[in-house]
């Protein structure tokens, strides 16, 4: 694993630490999953996943995440009828968002597309991604469940 990879692992599991009593403030107490889960933590009720940035909200229209974990969403709340949040950690707050596997969120919260990294191996990191439009996302400070 090259060091730029390994770094951003460090930091996003630093970062996980950091915020998870801000993330039980709204979905209770939360257990950390298996390193390799799609998922960062969980309680019967909720899955979630943590994407740390060191960027701010407005820097881009849409915020991403690989479709594989759309499909593991996908498939939690159909086995083990949870809810499914994403999480930006970013410079200038939290923010969440909520997969909920209806066709209107995808035709007006997200869309997917290839795209990735080039920055950490030398082919780069390319894949199916869910982008998820920015003014869908929630501040933390902000958020009530419907």
């Amino acid at each position: 694993m090259d060091s730029v990879k390994a770094n951003d692992i460090k930091f996003g599991l630093t970062q996980e630490e950091k915020i998870k009593p801000d993330l039980e403030t709204i979905f209770g107490n939360l257990k950390k999953t298996s390193k390799y889960h799609n998922f960062d933590f969980y309680n019967d009720k909720f899955y979630i996943e943590v994407k740390s940035r060191k960027k701010c909200y407005k820097e881009y229209p849409t915020w991403w995440f690989d479709n594989c974990k759309r499909l593991k969403a996908k498939k939690l709340m159909k086995e083990e009828g949870v809810r499914c949040f994403f999480v930006w950690n970013l410079l200038d707050g939290i923010y969440l968002w909520e997969y909920k596997n209806i066709k209107s969120q995808q035709d007006n919260e997200y869309y997917l597309d290839q795209g990735g990294r080039w920055d950490r191996q030398e082919h780069g990191e390319v894949s199916k991604l869910v982008n998820v439009r920015s003014q869908y996302l929630i501040d933390i400070n902000n958020f009530i469940f419907d």
